[in-house]
């Protein structure tokens, strides 16, 4: 009999430890995955800060432009000629366009975000 129990507790000592070796890689796996996730969100915000610095300067020559054109119309004697009309028409254009790509992009984003939510172990 005392045998028997010499022998449940050394395997119970062997579940304590196997217990603690999986509780430990558990541990590493969530720190591992922790880890990524900040890598990941730090590229994300740097992607994030570097597209805002671009809008920011895009932003300011779209500003100087509306000024000028702001400044041409207040005159009525002004002439605005064809080209300039064309010019202005095409800077506009040319900026919806790009405001529409990046809120392509922050959609995308969003969605990829929404996905990995998705999957995170509760």
């Amino acid at each position: 009999m005392l045998a028997a129990f010499s022998f449940l507790l050394g395997s119970s000592d062997e579940d304590d430890e196997m217990a603690m070796k999986v509780e430990q890689a558990e541990e590493r796996v969530a720190e591992a995955k922790a880890e990524e996730e900040a890598r990941y969100e730090a590229e994300e915000n740097r992607k994030f800060e570097q597209e805002r610095k671009e809008e920011e300067q895009k932003d300011k020559g779209f500003a100087v432009m509306k000024k000028e054109l702001e400044e041409n119309m207040a005159d009525p004697w002004a002439p605005i000629t064809r080209k300039f009309f064309d010019e202005e028409m095409l800077a506009i254009n040319e900026r919806v366009h790009h405001l529409s790509e990046r809120l392509e992009l922050i959609s995308e984003r969003i969605h990829s975000h929404a996905g990995r939510f998705e999957h995170l172990p509760t």
